[in-house]
């Protein structure tokens, strides 16, 4: 049975446009087997990454332009995850439609 591959998210956070260290990475986990996302320059923290957890208790750690479920992440806020997810009703003139989740801050010792 094939284990699956290490999903790995770069980012480079900052305006300044200095990526050749996150390159290098990326290249190098790349090298070594390892699915690598960059996110690319400009991005802000709250940008590259939101943790979400699901009403199972499972956690997700997502990225903007991720697909989940029945559609994908458009935008990562400071205090929401914003969705566009996919209408399936075939009566209905509206293909897509957003959604906005809501981020709580992590409470320490929680």
């Amino acid at each position: 049975m094939d284990e699956p591959k290490i999903r790995v998210l770069v980012g480079k956070p900052g305006l300044d446009g200095h990526d050749r260290g996150a390159k290098v990475v990326a290249a190098a986990l790349r090298d070594a087997g390892m699915e690598v996302i960059y996110t690319g320059l400009h991005q802000t923290p709250e940008r590259i990454v939101a943790m979400l957890q699901a009403p199972d208790n499972r956690t997700y750690i997502v990225h903007v332009n991720d697909r989940l479920f029945d559609g994908s992440i458009k935008a990562i806020t400071v205090d929401a995850v914003v969705f566009s997810q996919d209408v399936n009703d075939p009566l209905s003139l509206v293909k897509q439609r957003e959604v906005r989740k809501s981020l709580r801050a992590i409470q320490e010792g929680k």
